[in-house]
């Protein structure tokens, strides 16, 4: 149902971030909504990062500061919506800002539009290289399909969910370089409303952070994740052929692939002389040796 004043709590992962962990943190209480609360997960900081926490934590009691030990940046997160008490829930780098008052944003639509998860547009600032620029999210409809064969519509810190799809789904702790695509897609066949509003929510700070520095172990991961929920050959072809660049280990083997795959979606009687299930399980095998130590 749509909501009046909800409290919004924000998940910040934390691991020797001390760098930005000030300004990101400050971008929280700057918010003038008031029905907030952010946790801090992080129990392995060897910087000065704890020194930090601890001082905001004193001094602010809408900042929680939860100091287990996790297993990684996914895991980090089930643990904090585990410690939350908000009713729409979202997740912050380390080194993202919260752009100016996008939690009145969230609580406004929440009045109006009884969404399951909302989402926005972000600005991508690369500090080495001088650079910022908007990153608009990709407008498809929702769904498995689209996701296998388009890939990801928005980055995890510029989504915000409601309460009740944590209640069910978590981040799976194995992945932890396409944990949002991977929730997406697990979330996808649910009727949900995910609503996009096309306005700022965060600032992305690119300065050898996981985002900016793996991106090449993300798009194996995320290869790795759309195979999974294939159920097609088409999907298959699909995703091959986006992740092509990525997954192919030798050129000469990847288009052989990729020909067969051409020939059998072109064959109009190929579910009679396939059993397309095994076809595609046999596929995501091939594709998936191809990646493997990569």
């Amino acid at each position: 149902m749509a909501m009046n004043n909800p409290k919004i709590s924000i998940i910040l992962p934390n691991y020797n971030g001390e760098k930005y962990l000030e300004i990101a943190i400050n971008s929280f209480l700057e918010q003038s909504y008031s029905n907030k609360e952010l946790v801090i997960v992080d129990g392995k900081s060897t910087d000065g990062s704890h020194d930090i926490i601890r001082r905001y934590v004193e001094q602010h009691s809408n900042i929680l500061w939860v100091e287990e030990i996790d297993s990684g940046i996914s895991d980090a997160s089930n643990i904090g919506i585990s410690k939350c008490s908000g009713d729409i829930i979202g997740h912050l780098g380390n080194d993202d800002i919260l752009y100016k008052n996008i939690f009145n944003e969230i609580a406004y639509h929440a009045k109006l539009i009884d969404f399951d998860s909302i989402y926005f547009d972000s600005y991508v600032y690369k500090i080495k290289e001088k650079q910022c620029y908007l990153r608009k999210c990709r407008t498809f409809r929702v769904n498995r399909i689209n996701l296998v064969k388009k890939g990801n519509f928005v980055s995890g810190q510029n989504i915000f969910f409601k309460r009740h799809i944590f209640n069910k789904y978590k981040y799976n702790t194995d992945n932890k370089y396409s944990m949002d695509y991977e929730l997406f897609l697990d979330i996808s066949e649910e009727n949900y409303l995910h609503l996009y509003v096309p306005k700022i929510a965060t600032i992305n700070i690119f300065d050898g952070n996981i985002t900016g520095s793996l991106s090449r172990q993300q798009a194996l991961r995320s290869a790795h994740v759309a195979l999974k929920h294939s159920k097609s050959v088409r999907e298959v072809i699909s995703v091959y052929g986006r992740y092509f660049s990525v997954i192919g280990k030798r050129k000469k083997i990847t288009h052989i692939i990729k020909s067969v795959l051409k020939f059998l979606l072109n064959f109009k009687n190929y579910r009679k002389n396939i059993d397309c299930i095994l076809f595609v399980s046999s596929m995501k095998e091939i594709v998936s040796k191809l990646t493997k130590n990569k």
